[in-house]
């Protein structure tokens, strides 16, 4: 009996270990499951500068646990152009912890995120568009290795008509 015990003990240290080995060179990977709003309306003669996103919702695909380190947004108009982007990344720093349990994933919540209308609002009204859409990359690494992931979402900036 001893010695089944012995190889049933033996046997599990080494899954373990394959199973830390495999962990350890994953890269970290996420995904945005929830983002409210997804989009802003604006008018030629609105005041306010900012469209908040309340809430971005962000869970892991893997074990890895990682750090949520910067947003970089960038605007583009519907056909595509290249309105405008910060010249430096906003910089965010939240732990996002791995799968441990399949069935009992952790959501990180993200909130009231702002981005800058006005330049698109006068780009949007310049040039007689009425919509735009910013790319929000979101840039984690992982604990050990520094090893980068990126995911994105798309936020819409409408120009509602004026009378």
């Amino acid at each position: 009996m001893k010695k089944i015990l012995v190889i049933l003990s033996i046997i599990m240290v080494f899954i373990a270990c394959d199973y830390a080995k495999e962990s350890a060179k994953l890269k970290p990977d996420i995904e945005i499951t929830y983002m409210n709003p997804v989009g802003w309306y604006t008018s030629v003669g609105d005041t306010t500068h900012y469209a908040v996103i309340e809430e971005i919702d962000f869970v892991p695909k893997n074990s890895v646990d990682c750090y949520l380190k910067e947003l970089i947004w960038e605007y583009y108009d519907v056909y595509g152009n290249y309105i405008f982007g910060p010249t430096e990344p906003m910089a965010i720093y939240a732990r996002l912890e791995g799968i441990t349990d399949p069935e009992a994933v952790d959501t990180f919540k993200l909130l009231n995120i702002s981005l800058p209308l006005d330049t698109v609002r006068r780009y949007l009204t310049s040039k007689g568009l009425q919509s735009a859409k910013t790319m929000l990359h979101f840039i984690v690494t992982d604990e050990y290795f520094n090893s980068p992931d990126t995911t994105e979402a798309w936020f819409g900036i409408y120009l509602m008509p004026s009378d």
